[in-house]
């Protein structure tokens, strides 16, 4: 079976490189990974011989792929935050790796019910992202409105050490990888 995914990976990289990827970045400017478009391909053609009886997938095989797919999102997302200059990403790392992996282990042990608290978390996780997003769109509108009405004082010089502190434990928790 590993055999058969290393194939398939290899071709759908090919196929997504090559042929997919670019006419979607034509039709609708959305730039597929070509690897991790083949990748997520390939885990759910198997994933789904495996739910429909056709095809008896390992489901260590399976948590593998699926666990490259938890790192590869958390790292576009990663992107998505630095692009749209949204701080915190660190949250979202920690919740979303650990949580990945845990959805990664409850299919590939078949076990119905933690796919469904994985799934829960996981959604609840993407509502977070969704909300970081919209926050960071009306905060910049709130910025630009309110601009000039900013009145310029000093900090408290103990202030301005806790929040050079803090700034930098930020930093560091955003930049672990």
């Amino acid at each position: 079976m590993i055999y058969l995914t290393i194939l398939s990976i290899t071709i759908l990289f090919f196929l997504f490189a090559f042929i997919i990827s670019p006419l979607s970045k034509q039709l609708t400017g959305i730039k597929l990974c070509a690897i991790c478009a083949a990748s997520s391909t390939t885990w759910l053609a198997l994933l789904t011989l495996r739910t429909l009886n056709f095809l008896e997938v390992d489901g260590t095989l399976l948590g593998v792929l699926f666990g490259g797919s938890v790192v590869g999102i958390m790292y576009a997302l990663r992107d998505k935050f630095k692009e749209r200059k949204i701080k915190h990403f660190w949250m979202i790392r920690v919740l979303w790796v650990p949580w990945g992996f845990f959805l990664a282990y409850a299919v590939a042990k078949k076990d119905s019910s933690m796919i469904q608290i994985g799934l829960a978390i996981t959604f609840m996780i993407g509502l977070t992202i969704l909300a970081m997003f919209k926050f960071k769109k009306n905060e910049n509108k709130e910025k630009v409105i309110s601009a000039g009405n900013k009145k310029k004082t000093k900090p408290n010089t103990s202030d301005s050490e806790k929040q050079d502190a803090i700034k930098k434990l930020e930093e560091n928790l955003e930049d672990c990888c």
